[in-house]
């Protein structure tokens, strides 16, 4: 394998076990899994080319029906299952090296039992020649161990990879629950859709990027250097936060740059961390034709959104660790981040309790280890707490946890000093 290319399987889904068939890797799940009678959901099976010329895939779906156990169940079922969908076979080419989503919607009957079905999906795949692996079965990935609870979404799979096994197979069998009131819904679309997510053409940018970097590695760390990336950060936190109608208070301004600084930092602790922060900036930059030689500006402004949302992910698994417990749930935490960070590129405002929740829990963790020269670390935190008092519309009684975890982030910080 002269080049191994990137795993952006990873960028969409859990994928650290994923399938693989005649040099096809795929996931398969039901998006969402559980659905009322009567909803629509949709196999979702995420497709990577790991050859380097084009893959045939045939595909079958079978669903259950009422001549079927339902799972866990035996004997025929009281009432009819019906999951209607427009084709169970079909076929599509995927080009060599692309990574692309193949999304088929099935009806629920209203009529269908409530319970746990199985939806069975089977690939058959035909290489087009005799092809080379570009992607291998196994990877470790350069990531290495982090605190980062999850890193679907982050940049980090594509840039070094995060590790992962391919274990053979050709069929797999998606889990769904039926639950609740049964709906009525309009008339829906049920024609299957592809989409190409990645092609090779994307790897011509990555490694120029990558080159880039490695040519003034160098001078780059040298650029991006703790105190001058604070005051950055601060500068380009309030414009950015402002657009999303979120004015920030003193005391916001200096924890919300501490993550931030933060973030960048644990990034840069080593060579693959700090391609796994670069490369996605440099790639950005370079395909929209913007100068990559202010190394400050490319960090904190180009990759401020890409900052931002790594900093949301390493606020989670901070205060995660610092309380013992896992608050959110992945799901959630992911949500978090995907509403921050469209309220951020579409200018939308942005309910300030995701201001705090997580980046300024996650400022309150690291408020010692980001002490800048001449700060007084308890006033800042004094600063914070006045913020928040005032901020009454964010710790109302439906956000009783987010005010409790706060408080005991305040409070450890406070006597940390």
């Amino acid at each position: 394998m002269e080049i191994e290319y990137p795993d952006i399987l990873s960028e969409y889904v859990p994928a650290q076990d994923r399938l693989e068939n005649n040099g096809l890797q795929f996931i398969c799940q039901l998006e969402p899994h559980v659905v009322a009678p009567g909803e629509l959901t949709a196999l979702v099976i995420y497709l990577q080319n790991a050859l380097d010329v084009p893959l045939q895939v045939a595909i079958r779906v079978h669903v259950p029906s009422s001549k079927e156990m339902r799972r866990g169940r035996s004997g025929p079922l009281p009432r009819p299952v019906r999951f209607t969908l427009l084709e169970s076979e079909m076929s599509l080419a995927v080009e060599a090296a692309e990574m692309g989503l193949l999304r088929i919607p099935l009806q629920i009957d209203p009529a269908t039992e409530q319970g746990e079905y199985g939806v069975r999906c089977s690939l058959a795949v035909t290489p087009q020649g005799r092809g080379s692996r570009i992607r291998p079965l196994e990877s470790q990935g350069r990531l290495g161990r982090t605190i980062l609870k999850d890193t679907v979404g982050l940049g980090l799979a594509a840039a070094v990879g995060v590790g992962y096994i391919g274990v053979p197979a050709t069929q797999v069998t998606a889990t769904i629950t039926v639950a609740g009131a049964a709906e009525h819904p309009p008339e829906v679309d049920l024609n299957p859709t592809f989409v190409s997510l990645w092609t090779p053409e994307e790897l011509t940018v990555q490694q120029k990027a990558l080159q880039e970097i490695n040519d003034r590695r160098i001078h780059i760390l040298e650029q991006l250097q703790i105190e001058p990336m604070y005051v950055a950060l601060l500068e380009e936190s309030e414009m950015a936060f402002r657009e999303m109608n979120v004015p920030l208070r003193v005391g916001e301004r200096i924890f919300l740059a501490k993550i931030l600084t933060y973030t960048a930092q644990y990034f840069l602790e080593n060579v693959n961390r700090q391609d796994a922060l670069l490369i996605p900036i440099w790639s950005d930059a370079l395909r929209n034709d913007l100068s990559t030689n202010d190394y400050l500006a490319m960090v904190t402004q180009v990759g401020y959104d890409r900052l931002l949302r790594l900093a949301i992910a390493l606020s989670f698994a901070l205060v995660s660790e610092t309380l013992g417990r896992e608050p959110w749930t992945i799901e959630e935490q992911r949500a978090v981040a995907d509403l921050v960070l469209n309220c951020a590129s579409r200018g939308e405002s942005l309910p300030i309790e995701f201001l705090y929740l997580p980046l300024l829990l996650g400022g309150l963790v690291v408020a010692h280890k980001m002490h800048m020269p001449d700060e007084d670390v308890g006033h800042s935190l004094q600063l914070l707490a006045r913020a928040q008092s005032d901020r009454t519309e964010a710790f109302d009684e439906e956000l009783q946890e987010l005010n409790q975890i706060f408080g005991t982030l305040l409070k450890s910080a406070q006597q940390q000093g």
